[in-house]
């Protein structure tokens, strides 16, 4: 399945219609349903029903008219995203939360099953938790497919939420805002608590696909306000939730399929794409050499651009009389970039070139130098912006030649993956 483009609106996102090659209509209470007069962009609607907005374009922003005549845009940051298209990161991205139960990528999807053992579950969180800042909104966003709607004995959840260390049927979560499929196939928007769902509204009607078929579901969430968003051949914008929120907000996303004290039949199957959150806080501009923190959700860094989801790199490398090798790693779903390196020499006169800078996009740069008696910087480059390895999953290198007359060689590479 295509990844879904995720068009972010001031109240909520939306998956957009190439996801599942349907096409996304919003119900409205602004004076419309549908579609705009003459137009081809769906409508949406502001949570307090005085405000419509229109999407005007695929990674564009939407354009929000006020019922008084007022335009206006804005823009939301992207902060997590995963398209399941290879195997499942759980380096950097995610924990596995299974006892018996399974999750794991095929096909661009994150299958996950109960498994037909009592009490087992499968899953997975993210290793990074976010957090509403200020009076801006979190979005999440998904697809969502059920291969059996209604699977007795089993529950099935997914969001934005922590998982419990031993997460039942009757109690899936701890804290958080989820979707959750109960046995007898009914759907259920929730917000959680202590591990209470202090809010509950079934949405089946409206928002449980046939099964096989993907639908989007959404939650837009912030201080005192959340608003769940779902459904198949058409997308619903459900009555915000106001006043009610988790104890604990810094959430992961996670998901999970239970089976129950008496075991399911079959085994609970749940299939996740386009998994995606972001936000419509403004980001913080932060400079050189100021670190990120593990909350800092919006972070933008000028000159490296660490900031959420990105992890920085060192691939640095000592030797003498052999070939030297600075290596920066990537991951099974990450890119790896290469912001500058630097190779010393010292003893002897031989070469330690040529320096030969490997796996980056285009062909690999090779640089020239020899060592000297007295030591020194051999090769020395700085990129801005910075380069990127030539695939997925790729590791970007940088290799001396050897030096026999050497008495130390010393590679250092730094950069950052994503």
């Amino acid at each position: 399945m295509k990844y879904a483009q995720i068009l972010l609106a001031v109240s909520f996102v939306l998956l957009a219609s190439e996801a599942s090659g349907q096409t996304a209509k919003v119900v409205t209470t602004c004076g419309q349903a549908g579609y705009a007069a003459g137009g081809t962009q769906p409508l949406t609607q502001d949570i307090n029903g005085l405000q419509c907005h229109a999407l005007v374009g695929p990674g564009s922003s939407p354009v929000q008219s006020s019922l008084d005549g007022s335009v206006g845009t804005e823009t939301a940051y992207p902060q997590f995203a995963d398209s399941f298209s290879a195997a499942l990161d759980t380096t950097v991205n995610w924990t596995a939360k299974n006892s018996t139960g399974t999750a794991a990528t095929a096909s661009g999807q994150l299958v996950i099953n109960s498994s037909t053992t009592a009490s087992a579950w499968g899953g997975v969180s993210t290793q990074q938790t976010f957090a509403p800042v200020g009076v801006g909104g979190q979005i999440f966003g998904v697809l969502a497919s059920f291969t059996v709607t209604a699977q007795a004995n089993s529950t099935r959840v997914f969001g934005v939420f922590t998982v419990p260390a031993t997460p039942t049927t009757a109690i899936p979560a701890t804290d958080g805002y989820l979707f959750r499929l109960d046995g007898t196939g009914a759907l259920f928007a929730e917000i959680w608590t202590g591990g209470t769902a202090i809010s509950s509204t079934n949405v089946t009607a409206n928002c449980l696909p046939q099964a096989g078929f993907p639908a989007i579901f959404a939650v837009r969430y912030r201080a005192s306000l959340v608003s769940f968003i779902c459904g198949a051949a058409q997308v619903v914008t459900l009555p915000p939730v106001l006043g009610i929120n988790p104890a604990q907000q810094v959430l992961p996303l996670s998901a999970l399929s239970i089976a129950g004290s008496t075991p399911p039949a079959a085994s609970a199957v749940m299939n996740l794409s386009a998994l995606a959150l972001a936000t419509t806080s403004p980001p913080t501009i932060k400079s050189p050499g100021q670190p990120p923190t593990i909350n800092d959700a919006t972070m933008v860094v000028s000159s490296p651009p660490y900031g959420a989801g990105v992890t920085p790199l060192a691939g640095n490398g000592a030797g003498t009389t052999g070939a030297v090798v600075g290596t920066l790693t990537s991951s099974a779903t990450q890119t790896a970039y290469l912001c500058g390196f630097n190779v010393q020499a010292i003893g002897g006169t031989a070469a330690v070139g040529p320096i030969t800078v490997a796996g980056l996009l285009g062909s690999s740069q090779v640089y020239q130098g020899s060592a000297s008696a007295a030591g020194g910087t051999v090769a020395s480059q700085i990129f801005n912006p910075c380069i990127p390895a030539s695939a997925v999953n790729t590791n970007i290198t940088v290799t001396t030649t050897a030096d026999g007359t050497a008495t130390a060689v010393n590679v250092n590479s730094w950069g950052f993956r994503q």
